[in-house]
């Protein structure tokens, strides 16, 4: 009778939790679909800025072909050879901060792209955990129901099936449960690898931040 009493209670329980665990699934998916938004337009703005970047990048290459030009014809065209200087001084400047920025640009469209992810696998965690209330739900109301059969004085065969209905729907359970660990630790992974490229990211800024201009 104990043990009845005890399934009883777990079973009551388990009902409760998967009402809060229904509820937060909700909140959590909201949260998740607001920062995949976010996450794709942020993707789609970074591959904006390395495009230009590359731009910047051949505009200077092309500056800097054009003052060698004038560095061969500098007596045709009369010019200064010091201004000369401080054109190249300043082409070879922008060229290597248009390699810099475009080199950090590339780790953030790796971040971008990390982020969708991690975006997109929290969103499935939200339906992972939908799932695992509704499969808690259902054995809350089996282990209910079996208590109700015993105090009903039920036929041995009617409480066997109605045992073995609620055992099988615990592993039920524990299929939903291992599904979100998978995914938990997906995201875990993801993480490690966003930290990993911030990290990248901040020494890279670090190193445009040391180009300087000559002139």
């Amino acid at each position: 009778m104990e043990k009845i009493e005890n399934l009883e209670k777990i079973g009551k329980e388990n009902l409760k939790l998967a009402e809060n665990e229904r509820t937060l699934s909700k909140e959590s998916k909201l949260v998740a679909k607001l920062e995949l938004k976010r996450s794709k337009a942020r993707e789609l703005l970074v591959k904006s800025e390395l495009e230009l970047t590359k731009i910047k990048k051949e505009l200077a290459e092309k500056t800097k072909k054009v003052i060698n030009k004038k560095y061969e014809n500098v007596d045709l065209l009369k010019l200064s050879e010091n201004e000369l200087k401080n054109e190249m001084e300043l082409a070879n400047y922008n060229i290597k901060v248009a390699m810099s920025q475009k080199s950090i640009a590339e780790t953030q469209r790796k971040i971008a792209h990390i982020e969708r992810e991690i975006s997109e696998e929290k969103f499935k965690l939200g339906r992972d955990n939908s799932s695992l209330a509704k499969e808690r739900e259902k054995l809350g109301k089996n282990q209910l129901s079996f208590v109700n059969i015993n105090k009903s004085k039920a036929t041995p065969e009617k409480i066997s099936l109605s045992e073995q209905k609620y055992m099988k729907q615990e592993k039920e359970l524990n299929k939903a449960k291992m599904d979100i660990v998978e995914r938990e630790d997906k995201i875990k992974e993801r993480e490690i690898q966003l930290a990993n490229l911030k990290k990248e990211l901040s020494i890279k800024l670090d190193e445009r931040e040391k180009i300087r201009p000559i002139i």
